[in-house]
C-alpha cells in the first residue's frame, strides 16, 4: 500500500513539472517611447526613402500608396521609413502644387525635388516671408487666388505664392489664429507671434520636447484644445493650454505611443527609440 501511494506521488510531481513551463516572448523590433509613456508599440524595419529637397523651402509631402504618409520635409537630404510599393506624391512649393510618382523597393529609393527652371520673364514669383515667433512649428492655410498649405518652422521662412489678397489660419498659442495678408508684386512680410498676457492670467504651459529619436516625431494632443506638433531632433519648445490631454506620438520609423498626461506646469518631455 505504501509503495502504491509513493508511486502516485512521484507521477503527480512529474506531470505538474511537464505542465508548468514558463512561456517567453522574444522581440527584436524598434519602438518609440518616452520617459513616462504609457504604451509602447513595436514595429519592424522598413525601406528608407531618401528625399533631397532642393526647392529652398520646407513643406509637407503627402505620399499615397500601400499606406498614406504625411512627411515634413526640410531642405537638404532627409530619410523616411515607408512600406515598400508604388506611390504618388504631392506637395506645395515653387509657387504652387507639385505632384509625381516614386517606387520604393526593398532596398529603398531616392527622390530629388527641385523647382523647374523657367525663363527670367516668367520665373519671378512674389515671396511671402513669414517670421514665426510663436515658438512652435505649424501648418498655415493660405486662401486667395490659390490655396496653399505651408509648413512654417520657427524663425523666418520664405514661400513663393501668387500675387493677391489672402486670408490665413493656423493653430498656435493655445488655439486657432486667423488674419489677412496682401502679397504684392514685390512680395510681403508676415510676422506671427503669441499675444502677451499677464503672468497672473496666463494659462499656457511651456514644455521642452527633448527628441532623442534621431528623426522627426509627430505629437498629437487632444484635450481642452487639439494640437499637432512636428518636432525635429534635439530640444524644442512648445506651448499648450493648461489641462489634461490624451497624446499620441509617432516616430522611429512608424512606431507610436499613446497615453494621458496632465499639463499643469513646465517640464521636459523626452522621447527616444528602443530596440
Amino acid at each position: 500500500m505504501k509503495k502504491v501511494v509513493f508511486l502516485i506521488f512521484i507521477m503527480s510531481v512529474v506531470l505538474l513539472t511537464a505542465i508548468w513551463q514558463p512561456v517567453y516572448a522574444s522581440s527584436g523590433a524598434d519602438s518609440v517611447q518616452s520617459d513616462e509613456a504609457a504604451t509602447t508599440v513595436n514595429v519592424t524595419k522598413l525601406p528608407k526613402l531618401t528625399i533631397n529637397n532642393k526647392t529652398g523651402q520646407q513643406f509637407t509631402l503627402t505620399l499615397r500608396g500601400p499606406k498614406t504618409y504625411y512627411l515634413t520635409v526640410p531642405t537638404g537630404k532627409s530619410n523616411f521609413e515607408v512600406e515598400q510599393g508604388k506611390y504618388t506624391y504631392s506637395y506645395t512649393a515653387c509657387g504652387g502644387p507639385q505632384t509625381g510618382n516614386v517606387s520604393v523597393k526593398k532596398s529603398g529609393a531616392n527622390l530629388k525635388l527641385e523647382c523647374k527652371k523657367a525663363s527670367e520673364k516668367n520665373s519671378k514669383v512674389p515671396k511671402l516671408t513669414i517670421n514665426n515667433k510663436t515658438g512652435q512649428q505649424f501648418t498655415l492655410t493660405l486662401r486667395g487666388p490659390k490655396t496653399y498649405y505651408l509648413t512654417v518652422p520657427t524663425g523666418k521662412s520664405n514661400f513663393e505664392v501668387e500675387q493677391g489678397k489672402y486670408t490665413y489660419s493656423y493653430t498656435a498659442c493655445g488655439g486657432p489664429q486667423t488674419g489677412n495678408v496682401n502679397v504684392k508684386k514685390g512680395g510681403a512680410n508676415l510676422k506671427l507671434e503669441c499675444k502677451k498676457a499677464s503672468a497672473k492670467n496666463s494659462t499656457l504651459i511651456k514644455v521642452t520636447i527633448n527628441n532623442k529619436t534621431g528623426g522627426y516625431i509627430y505629437i498629437t494632443l487632444t484635450g481642452p484644445h487639439t494640437y499637432n506638433f512636428t518636432v525635429a531632433p534635439g530640444k524644442s519648445k512648445i506651448e499648450v493650454e493648461k489641462g489634461k490631454y490624451n497624446f499620441t506620438v509617432r516616430g522611429c520609423g512608424g512606431a507610436s505611443s499613446s497615453g494621458t498626461r496632465n499639463f499643469k506646469g513646465s517640464f521636459v518631455w523626452t522621447w527616444f527609440c528602443t530596440p
